[in-house]
């Protein structure tokens, strides 16, 4: 697997069709989409995208996680979504962000992969958001 950085001009149809594929009822606009994107990779095919949101206060957001909806629930596509958001906690941490979170679907595998890395369900939050802090108290 590898990871490397969203190209909006290349990669925007692409994620605007994956989503679509998906059925999800939000596709971003490209000018909504930060310039701290990754794309995951197998076998020179992209297979997950995600973006992260770093906010003025410190506090970054993973968002926009989508994968090919063609691709095959497998080992190999749950690597690339960990791979994402590893690349993109280590981005998050290195411009001075001590926490991260992001909004996701309960009981989604997005969920479920976040749980796994330590991400915390923050309780009380109409979209489930987790949160993971590197040295900040969430909770």
């Amino acid at each position: 697997m590898t990871i490397r950085a969203y190209n909006n001009e290349l990669d925007y149809p692409m994620l605007k069709s994956w989503l679509e594929g998906h059925n999800s009822p939000v596709v971003p606009p490209e000018v909504f989409l930060p310039s701290t994107g990754l794309v995951a990779e197998v076998d020179n095919l992209p297979i997950a995208i995600s973006f992260l949101y770093c906010c003025i206060g410190g506090i970054s957001v993973i968002e926009f996680t989508t994968t090919n909806p063609i691709a095959k629930l497998n080992k190999a596509l749950v690597e690339a979504v960990k791979g994402l958001y590893e690349a993109l906690e280590k981005l998050a941490w290195d411009n001075g962000s001590p926490c991260v979170l992001s909004f996701v679907k309960p009981n989604s595998g997005e969920a479920r992969i976040m749980a796994k890395k330590g991400y915390q369900d923050l309780q009380g939050v109409p979209h489930l958001m987790y949160g993971k802090a590197f040295s900040c108290q969430l909770l």
